[in-house]
């Protein structure tokens, strides 16, 4: 994408129960060079930032899932307790956001919440208004560890 900011320095994990979703976000991110992964379930993205290797930069995450849902499976990875599982920030991917949703979710350890489906205007807007921002404070954060 023309004038898109280069953030090969960003891995970001997308969490998702429909493969369409992964596959669309997937290709949207990647417009940012980004280097992403995509998992189908809350116990597969738990299992990898338990795992530690490789480390994300962010994860988005969908709410609606069988057998382990967003808010259970970010809960569990904060339970991880180490600093990497802790601070990690997980934005929530949902269909059916309203106010009092998104509260919730950051209630629930997500930093930030994102209808679905998500445009490019709406990703533009995340990336250059908190992504950005956010994973430059993380980076330097856990480079002075």
């Amino acid at each position: 994408m023309e004038g898109a900011p280069d953030l090969s320095y960003v891995k970001a994990l997308i969490v998702d129960d429909f493969q369409p979703t992964l596959d669309l976000t997937a290709s949207m991110l990647r417009k940012y060079k980004m280097l992403v992964d995509c998992v189908s379930s809350g116990q597969e993205a738990v299992n990898l930032v338990k795992n530690g290797e490789p480390e994300y930069n962010l994860i988005f995450m969908d709410y609606m899932m069988p057998e382990m849902d967003g808010i259970e499976a970010v809960r569990q990875i904060r339970a991880i307790g180490t600093e990497y599982a802790k601070n990690l920030p997980v934005i929530a991917l949902t269909g059916d956001e309203t106010d009092s949703d998104g509260q919730m979710f950051l209630n629930s350890g997500f930093q930030l919440v994102l209808a679905k489906p998500i445009s490019f205007e709406i990703l533009n807007k995340f990336i250059k208004d908190w992504l950005i921002k956010n994973i430059t404070k993380i980076n330097d954060a856990s480079s002075s560890l």
